[in-house]
C-alpha cells in the first residue's frame, strides 16, 4: 500500500550506459507514469558530437551536461545529437572545478 503522496517529484541520477541503450527505459517509463521527472547526467564521453549516453539521451528525461568555471561546455561532457537526431543535453550545470567539501580519509564522508 504505497503512500503516493510521499513519492518524489524529481529523481536526479548520475549513472548510465552506452549511447542508444534501452536498459533503463522500463524504469524511466514507470517513473514518468507516476508523475516523476527523471533527470540524468548526459555522460562523460565528450568532446565529440553524438556521445550522449543513456538514459540521459532518452526522450522522456532531462539530460544534463557539464559546464566549467568559464560557463562553456566541459570538454568531457557528452553531447548530441542522439541516435535519432535529437539535441542533448537539455540543460547544462556546473560540473567541473566546482568548489565543494572533500573527504579527508577513507572513513570520512
Amino acid at each position: 500500500n504505497p503512500k503516493c503522496e510521499l513519492a518524489p517529484d524529481v529523481i536526479n541520477n548520475s549513472w548510465g550506459g552506452g549511447s542508444g541503450s534501452n536498459w533503463y527505459q522500463a524504469n524511466v517509463d514507470a517513473w514518468r507514469a507516476a508523475g516523476i521527472i527523471p533527470v540524468f547526467a548526459n555522460g562523460n564521453a565528450g568532446p565529440n558530437c553524438g556521445t550522449a549516453n543513456s538514459p540521459g539521451d532518452y526522450k522522456n528525461v532531462i539530460g544534463v551536461g557539464a559546464v566549467g568555471v568559464d560557463d562553456k561546455l566541459a570538454s568531457f561532457s557528452s553531447r548530441g545529437p542522439t541516435k535519432d537526431g535529437r539535441v542533448k543535453p537539455d540543460v547544462s550545470a556546473p560540473g567541473n572545478q566546482v568548489r565543494s567539501a572533500w573527504r579527508t580519509g577513507n572513513n570520512a564522508y
